[in-house]
């Protein structure tokens, strides 16, 4: 039998293994440059930065008052995209999180999490009264653990549907900042809208969120929404001192006025096939290529939830926009509002839409107690 012969190891390389693009990003050098990016974006020079693999990204507090922000690459590591995409994402989540900590009223958000604590105790001592109740007395209870079990659901849910308008608030605040700010969290919102129906869908079936949304019945799917909405702009109201929604703000310490209404119409050109016609509903529109500008708020998400079937092709660029109107045969949306101080489209038949949602009633929102510091404006606003 012949005598295998040992192999030197001189000379054999050793293979190093290759970072990821998540990797790379967390690494000491890269996670210094985000951590300043962090404490210059949230005005928090004594910020305490990670980008730890917990699950998500956050910020909080820690018992000293310091503020913390995580950054948690890992949950966007199942995209699979380069290092240049992980960048874009790590600086739009550190965007996002700053923006809590520049406009979140953290008090309100922690009076929700105590008030679920405190539904579910009264919860618990309800059911306990009912079950350790003699049998005759037991009916007389039923309402009130009813009562109780109703405003615990609506409680237990209240942080998680308010989180959501909260995000999306901060995020609005922070695209105006600037085109940099405006681009990543594009992107993270775009690349984020799946993942988070899953988590939602996730957090449901794990019980973490007690009730299915789906079998909530209006009324309390409205109550909760409203509410919810309502908290999600008041978290950050401190920072800003009039706001403007497509909705009235009913709230004992904001005051809303009616500031002006909104007519959306189709700009058609003079040979498509409806151009003839007095009015159009969305109905009849959807299924074709239109023209659509970006960042025009609530009515993208009033386009995309009634003209499911339609392609729009979105213009950053709104001199480009208008160029393309005049001259493409695709057809676009204007308003009484654009028409008013852009003209009426060159080349186009301007036709009413008949459906409800296209119109929008605006309301200037502001605290009360700045009532006074607005006089000027609130005067303008009421001539």
């Amino acid at each position: 039998m012949k005598k295998p012969t040992k192999k030197s190891l001189l000379g054999k390389k050793s293979k190093k293994r290759i970072l990821t693009g998540i990797e790379l990003l967390s690494s000491k050098g890269y996670k210094a440059s985000f951590k300043s990016l962090a404490q210059i974006v949230s005005k928090r020079m004594n910020l305490n930065f990670y980008m730890d693999k917990v699950g998500s990204s956050f910020t909080s507090f820690d018992k000293d008052g310091n503020p913390i922000m995580n950054i948690d690459l890992w949950t966007y590591e199942d995209k699979a995209f380069d290092t240049s995409h992980y960048h874009i994402i790590a600086k739009a989540l550190i965007y996002h999180e700053s923006g809590h900590l520049l406009y979140s009223d953290f008090n309100i958000i922690g009076q929700l999490h105590q008030d679920f604590c405190d539904a579910k105790k009264e919860v618990e001592k309800a059911a306990n009264d009912y079950h350790s109740a003699k049998e005759e007395d037991k009916a007389d209870l039923i309402p009130l653990v009813r009562e109780k079990v109703g405003d615990f659901v609506f409680k237990v849910n209240m942080p998680e549907v308010n989180n959501i308008y909260e995000d999306l608030s901060v995020d609005r605040c922070m695209c105006e900042k600037g085109r940099e700010e405006n681009g990543c969290l594009t992107f993270l919102r775009d690349i984020g809208h799946d993942k988070q129906k899953e988590l939602f869908r996730q957090a449901i079936e794990s019980g973490y969120v007690c009730l299915d949304m789906d079998n909530w019945d209006d009324n309390t799917l409205r109550a909760v929404l409203f509410e919810a909405q309502a908290f999600g702009h008041v978290g950050y109201r401190k920072h800003i001192d009039i706001q403007v929604l497509n909705a009235l703000f009913e709230d004992d310490d904001i005051e809303s006025i009616m500031f002006m209404e909104e007519q959306l119409y189709f700009s058609l050109p003079h040979d498509h096939h409806l151009a003839h016609q007095k009015a159009i509903s969305l109905k009849e529109m959807d299924g074709e290529k239109m023209l659509l500008m970006s960042n025009i708020g609530f009515w993208n998400q009033m386009h995309n939830e009634t003209m499911p079937n339609t392609k729009f092709l979105i213009q950053q660029d709104r001199s480009v926009f208008y160029d393309l109107i005049e001259l493409s045969s695709l057809p676009s949306f204007t308003s009484d509002f654009s028409m008013k101080y852009d003209g009426i489209p060159p080349n186009r038949v301007i036709i009413p839409i008949t459906d409800k949602e296209a119109h929008a009633t605006f309301y200037c929102c502001y605290l009360k107690e700045n009532e006074s510091q607005l006089k000027a404006f609130l005067y303008t606003l009421n001539k």
